[in-house]
């Protein structure tokens, strides 16, 4: 068992279970401590620091909800740093650094996250960066503000307010590196606040459930093609998790009378709808539908939040929470356990970025290459596997799932795809209880030219429906 001393101080406005739980996620995140060792027991943290026990139970529950530590039975708190996101994204790095090197060319990689190199922005980025630098000098050396510098919360108040109809004040949103990164702070939040249980739709975002579920008793509930009534009704969350504009269902979006409805529920059990509206950018046009915070007109029941899509701005990953007027008290006064992510020159590049209407122009573009990929990655599916693949998410987005007919696992198609240098992945996370018979993969194609999904898709045909693989 771990033997370490954390220098408590009594006298800081920071709470004592935030200064615990920042000393050990720092040693953590710096590899001062390492995977599998042990950490002391509630009761001996507690006596050795000199704090009551909820002090450290606290911390220990945020290291949980992040993913840090893990809990076993009979053996207690053990550091277990395996974020599996983060492994995708590191792993995703390593190839690309390999391909960089000379192979680039062999390896078709369909993350969610790429975009093509003729579609980067860089003369567009360039300019704001340089305008940034010249006009900025004595900003960029200020303190900055936790929450998010007030020129990209103004260009996203605005945004979310043309894009989505969302109405909201600058000092409701906040600024984070990532949809984990703020959702985690929200459970904290949401812990401190008095919330007990939370639900999550299914399926979905894995992290999103993994966080939830630690700090919560958090069930999946259908909420795609009709809402589980019954199960919000006997479960009675005070808040659930949804995805409004990309699913991994048939139904891409939420209907606006599901929208409707469950608007209505957490005005009258007096809790909160958690709106993922990843991937709204990329909607069809013809078929928009309103997020929920449109209709949340007293903006008190819906937490609205999104991401500056990474096939828009490569440059920079840069998510964004609108919180409800209710809980803005204590999400201020707990400021504290919030630490950006994002430097302020980043975040005021982004901005100017915004202002300048590259961000909008770089939208337009992307949203007509995008449709036209998936129209063509669509057509090569059903060229070379015919019946034995099903689509799901056929309208709009960035990436799509397919569910391949094979006797075969999710991890045996992965790694046969990487024999032929084809580099897909898993959704094994996204569902609890997944009601499809076949393994389902996904596909990010923002980043792969259609000559080079035909011939990946040629490539996985050959290799997946090929009975000696099996």
């Amino acid at each position: 068992m771990l033997e370490f001393f954390i220098n408590i101080d009594r006298n800081s406005i920071q709470p004592l279970f935030e200064q615990v739980y920042k000393e050990i996620r720092n040693r953590i995140l710096t590899g001062d401590l390492q995977n599998g060792q042990k950490l002391p027991s509630v009761r001996k943290m507690a006596i050795d620091l000199g704090v009551g026990k909820n002090t450290i139970l606290h911390a220990y529950e945020l290291l949980l909800a992040e993913g840090l530590i893990s809990s076993k039975p009979q053996s207690g708190y053990i550091i277990d740093f395996q974020d599996e996101m983060m492994l995708i994204e590191s792993n995703h790095q390593q190839m690309t650094t390999f391909q960089s090197e000379g192979d680039k060319a062999e390896i078709i990689d369909f993350f969610y996250g790429n975009i093509e190199s003729e579609d980067l922005p860089y003369s567009d980025w360039k300019q704001s960066f340089q305008k940034t630098l010249d006009q900025n000098e004595k900003t960029l050396l200020s303190l900055s503000n936790a929450f998010g510098e007030a020129p990209l919360r103004e260009q996203i108040k605005n945004y979310v307010e043309t894009s989505r109809g969302v109405t909201c004040d600058v000092d409701e949103i906040i600024i984070g590196g990532g949809i984990q990164q703020i959702l985690f702070f929200l459970a904290s939040i949401f812990k401190l606040d008095g919330i007990e249980r939370v639900a999550v739709e299914e399926p979905t975002y894995n992290k999103a459930r993994h966080i939830f579920g630690t700090l919560f008793q958090a069930p999946s509930l259908i909420l795609s093609e009709e809402i589980d009534w019954q199960g919000l009704h006997s479960y009675k969350p005070q808040a659930i998790y949804v995805h409004t504009s990309h699913r991994g269902t048939e139904t891409v979006f939420m209907s606006l009378e599901n929208r409707l409805d469950l608007l209505n529920w957490a005005k009258e059990t007096d809790s909160y709808i958690i709106e993922d509206d990843f991937e709204s950018e990329f909607r069809n046009l013809n078929e928009i539908i309103p997020s929920i915070k449109t209709f949340d007109e007293g903006r008190d029941y819906v937490i609205y939040m999104g991401t500056l899509s990474s096939t828009l701005i490569p440059f920079a990953k840069i998510s964004y929470m609108v919180f409800p007027k209710r809980l803005m008290q204590t999400m201020y006064q707990y400021k504290g356990l919030y630490e950006q992510p994002v430097s302020k020159l980043m975040q005021l590049t982004t901005a100017e970025f915004m202002k300048a209407g590259f961000f909008g122009n770089q939208l337009r573009r992307m949203r007509k290459k995008n449709a036209l990929k998936l129209e063509a990655f669509k057509c090569c599916f059903e060229e070379y596997f015919q019946d034995r693949v099903h689509i799901f998410s056929k309208d709009a987005g960035i990436h799509l799932l397919a569910e391949i007919k094979v006797a075969k696992t999710e991890e045996q198609l992965v790694a046969e795809a990487a024999r032929v240098k084809v580099k897909v992945y898993p959704t094994k996370g996204f569902w609890k209880n997944p009601a499809h018979r076949y393994p389902v993969l996904q596909f990010g194609f923002s980043g792969v030219s259609i000559e080079k999904m035909r011939e990946a898709v040629q490539k996985l045909a050959s290799i997946w429906l090929d009975e000696k693989n099996s």
